[in-house]
């Protein structure tokens, strides 16, 4: 099976996969996107940049999967990548929401020894004032 793919197209996904990339790297380092989520961008950016160059590998891909034509390889990556940022995204969603419940629990802990401690003398925390409900800055 010989490339269907015309090369304008070849060239406008090259440079579509190099401008995703160059997003990334400069999200990166503008420190909008978290270098532990970076991977996972700059790796998805080089698989299609790969796959935009190496159109024989793209066509191999869809031969293995049984496909007619390089379009459905290109489908069958896309839904592979999403399931990869779907997992991390949960994995990851999964941890933070077990560090907020132990941190929920923490804080629970020191309000209840702040209410102890200041049991006795009647004194405000965080801004409350027990007797009445209201904080302290309120007029």
């Amino acid at each position: 099976m010989e490339s269907q793919i015309p090369h304008h197209q070849q060239v406008i996904a090259v440079l579509v996969s190099t401008g995703l990339l160059a997003v990334v790297v400069d999200l990166v380092r503008r420190r909008r996107l978290g270098e532990e989520y970076a991977w996972l961008w700059i790796f998805m950016a080089g698989v299609t940049l790969v796959f935009s160059v190496r159109l024989d590998w793209l066509v191999a891909l869809t031969m293995a999967l049984g496909a007619k034509v390089p379009a459905s390889g290109v489908y069958f990556l896309g839904l592979v990548c999403l399931f990869l940022t779907n997992l991390h995204f949960s994995v990851k969603a999964s941890q933070l929401s077990e560090r907020v419940r132990i941190l929920t629990q923490r804080l629970a802990l020191l309000e209840a020894e702040m209410d102890i401690e200041n049991q006795a003398g009647g004194v405000a925390y965080m801004g409350e004032d027990k007797s009445s409900g209201s904080t302290v800055n309120d007029s």
